[in-house]
This record gives C-alpha cells, sequence and structure tokens, in this order.
C-alpha cells in the first residue's frame, strides 16, 4: 500500500507543478505549448505505473521500479524537452517578427537556464542583424518585448 500512497503523492505533486507552471507561463503564442508539454507531463505521470510493471495482487499493490526515480526521470525529460521547445519557440517568433519588419539576415542565440526550483530563465536573448538592418533594430527589440515579453540585444552580425 505504500508505493500506492506513493503513486497518489506522485500525481498530486505533479498537479500541483503545473499548476504553479501554469501561474507563470506568460500569455500569448507559447501558452498554447506549453499547456501542451505539461499536459503530456502529466499524463505520463498519471501512465508511468503502467508503463514500469504494475502487479495488483489479491493482498498488495506493488511498482516495480522507484517511483521516485521515475518521476525524477521524466521530469528531467520532460524538463529538457520543454526548455528546448520554449528555445526553438522563441527563436521561431523572433524571426517571424524580424522578417514582418523586412530584416533578413538574423542569426538569433537564446540563453536559458533553470532556476533552483527548477524553473526555466531566458538569461539574455542575442540577435545579430546585418549591418545595413541596424536601423531597424529598435523596432525590433520594440516589438519583441510587446509580443513575447523578452528584452533583446540587437547587434552587427559582423561582430560575431
Amino acid at each position: 500500500m505504500m508505493q500506492l500512497k506513493d503513486f497518489v503523492l506522485s500525481v498530486c505533486f505533479a498537479a500541483v507543478a503545473i499548476s504553479v507552471i501554469d501561474m507563470l507561463m506568460p500569455s500569448g503564442k507559447m501558452k498554447g505549448v506549453m499547456k501542451t508539454v505539461t499536459g503530456a507531463f502529466f499524463l505520463l505521470t498519471v501512465l508511468m505505473p503502467v508503463t514500469s510493471g504494475i502487479s495488483i495482487g489479491t493482498e498488495d499493490v506493488y511498482i516495480e521500479k522507484s517511483s521516485y526515480e521515475q518521476i525524477d526521470s521524466l521530469y528531467s525529460a520532460v524538463m529538457d524537452r520543454l526548455e528546448t521547445g520554449t528555445r526553438e519557440h522563441i527563436e521561431a517568433e523572433i524571426a517571424k517578427i524580424a522578417t514582418e519588419l523586412g530584416i533578413t539576415q538574423i542569426k538569433i542565440e537564446i540563453n536559458m537556464d533553470r532556476t533552483q526550483d527548477r524553473r526555466i530563465s531566458i538569461n539574455k536573448a542575442d540577435i545579430y542583424i546585418g549591418k545595413e538592418e541596424l536601423e531597424k533594430a529598435g523596432l525590433l527589440e520594440e516589438k519583441v518585448r510587446k509580443e513575447l515579453g523578452i528584452d533583446i540585444f540587437v547587434q552587427d552580425r559582423n561582430n560575431l
């Protein structure tokens, strides 16, 4: 019965973690992607005992692998994918905004980390554009800040 208790606690922990992540999510285009990832994380948390071999006997319910090890491993994998997906989505949105402004020569570098409480933190976003397009840097910075809520640093692509 202890394993069943651990499983229920793990599901409750996942639900609370997802609720906190949901509250911290910025509104806008990224919210849908984040909801999909957190939904997949919760689904995997609930289905984990099935995939790891939950056995129901007449006297007890037991889980073959340690629930905490599995959840930590799953959580790490989901967070890695969430970080990668977030970075790719931000880069795509910045590229889209740049294209709308007529900026064609662009290189985007997003630097992200995880805080001690495992939240994803965007440290900086460096945007490199062609010298002839630098006059549009202010517009790009303003539009990215308005649409994505991210402060970016735009510089000459030749300074790489």
